[in-house]
């Protein structure tokens, strides 16, 4: 059988030059894999979710894959589920159109979580999660503008729901104020939304610690997922995976080589 090979370090990750959307397809023993690595949109009309449409109906799987937790919000209509949640929404959107069983290919969030923790300062593994949701807050309101207030309210939203996925906050850290000046003392200085930079917390990125967290998360969260795609194809024929990018890129060489080694 011999070695699976590993990821792409982010080493080379960062120097990589790629296009996105970028897809795969892979067939062997009677499984199929579409694998579409997005980038990232709330642009109803961008032509990223005509692509995801054409893929879907010309595999027409038996199981999707999509990136993100299991809160997405799905609405009736398509434009408004690409408009508040996205790729991955969009890609729920399709399944649950079309009767096609769905999961999130992500680790647990506690479980993720739990190994960062042991590697890292837990508040600062918070933060890094506090950055990543103000990066999705920040692409959202470029299309979708929101108030001070109502981004506030997102966050303490995204707060409640990691504690209700079993991530353990103490009571007195729960709130967005607190994270607003955890983050004044770490970084030196105000967050301002509308102007945060998310190259501090990108894991292609060598300038802060959060950097070093995001990477740690990322292999954790790329083991998951090559993993859960092996296992979907185990148990279903078709299988359509919708993800970002960068973890497609990453992921590639040991996706190809573990389907090789199992369906053909």
């Amino acid at each position: 059988m011999g070695c699976s090979p590993k990821l792409m370090r982010y080493e080379k990750f960062s120097k990589a030059q790629y296009r996105l959307p970028k897809i795969i397809k892979l067939n062997g023993e009677g499984k199929g894999l579409v694998y579409i690595g997005t980038y990232h949109t709330n642009n109803p009309v961008d032509s990223m979710f005509t692509i995801i449409e054409k893929e879907f109906l010309s595999l027409n799987p038996d199981f999707v894959l999509h990136e993100g937790g299991n809160n997405w919000p799905i609405y009736a209509d398509a434009d408004s589920t690409k408009r508040i949640s996205g790729e991955p929404g969009y890609t729920i959107w399709l399944a649950k159109k079309n009767n096609i069983r769905y999961a999130s290919l992500e680790p647990k969030e506690q479980a993720e979580y739990e190994h960062l923790s042991s590697l890292y300062d837990y508040r600062k593994v918070l933060l890094m999660y506090i950055c990543r949701q103000v990066d999705q807050q920040q692409r959202f309101h470029a299309s979708n503008p929101m108030t001070i207030e109502e981004f506030e309210r997102n966050m303490n939203y995204f707060l409640e729901m990691m504690k209700g996925n079993g991530i353990k906050i103490p009571e007195n850290e729960s709130t967005f104020n607190f994270w607003k000046g955890y983050y004044e003392s770490f970084f030196g200085e105000p967050l301002v939304f509308g102007k945060f930079d998310p190259s501090v917390y990108y894991p292609n990125q060598f300038k802060t610690e959060l950097n070093d967290i995001n990477r740690s998360s990322d292999v954790f969260r790329n083991q998951t997922m090559v993993e859960n795609i092996m296992n979907a194809l185990d148990n279903n024929n078709r299988v359509l995976v919708v993800v970002g990018g960068g973890h497609l890129i990453v992921q590639e060489k040991k996706v190809r080589h573990d389907f090789k080694q199992r369906f053909r």
